[in-house]
């Protein structure tokens, strides 16, 4: 028997996964990041617009403020109104239900958690270099010739 039958082969090497539980950090700050993007962006544009408002700065056409258009998805009016939800009495009536976004919060939304997302991943490569396994081959050493640098 030759010395190369003895090592085990790779199918019977145990495989190193992830832990899930990582997975479902990784989802929970995906979904956090995307939540916490949109409610900074909804913030920043109504405090753009109300510092607008007191002293402009804002040039031309946007004087008044950034223009919100809120699209309805769903607008439902109640038979008779709501006074009661899941056992919680409310305050006032509930007449209508309307359920939209506002395409202003959702651009600046994207806009965020482009700039978001890129920092997470940032932050994940410093903390987290790339390790060389068994079949990656070691960064190659250049020789410098002394002669040809000024």
């Amino acid at each position: 028997m030759g010395r190369l039958n003895m090592r085990p082969r790779e199918a019977d090497l145990p495989k190193k996964g992830i832990n899930p539980i990582w997975r479902g950090v990784g989802c929970f700050l995906f979904i956090a990041l995307t939540v916490g993007c949109y409610f900074a962006a909804d913030a920043v544009v109504e405090g753009i617009n109300t510092r607008n408002r007191t002293q402009p700065f804002l040039p031309g056409g946007l004087r008044s403020g950034i223009p919100r258009q809120f699209v309805t998805l769903i607008d439902y009016e109640f038979p008779k109104p709501v006074t009661e939800v899941a056992g919680f009495k409310l305050d006032k009536p509930l007449r209508t239900w309307r359920v939209g976004f506002d395409v202003v919060t959702l651009a600046f939304t994207l806009f965020l958690a482009v700039i978001g997302f890129s920092v997470v991943s940032l932050v994940w490569a410093v903390l987290n270099p790339p390790k060389l396994g068994p079949k990656d081959a070691p960064p190659v050493r250049r020789k410098i010739d002394r002669n040809k640098v000024r």
